[in-house]
């Protein structure tokens, strides 16, 4: 949230709607951004159906996408030492 405050950016309202906020301000890839509001979808669905899970069905989301995650942190990163004041 640091970065929205920083750069201005209107606040999100869902979780999903935060990596689309980023994309459109170019801090990251639209496309990355679809494949976390997805993950962000599956959050929601970690929280508040926790009781009826799969957890073959959980082990096996994060494991097909632990690239998307570290994708999104490699972006943040880079935005980070892009601007050094935000830190």
């Amino acid at each position: 949230m640091h970065v929205f405050a920083e750069k201005g950016l209107r606040r999100p309202e869902t979780y999903r709607e935060t990596f689309e906020i980023l994309a459109e301000d170019g801090i990251i890839d639209a496309l990355l951004a679809k494949d976390l509001s997805d993950l962000a979808g599956f959050r929601n669905v970690i929280v508040h159906i926790y009781w009826d899970l799969d957890l073959a069905q959980v082990y096996e989301i994060l494991q097909s996408d632990y690239d998307v995650l570290m994708d999104f942190f490699e972006e943040m990163k880079r935005y980070a030492q892009n601007n050094e004041h935000i830190q």
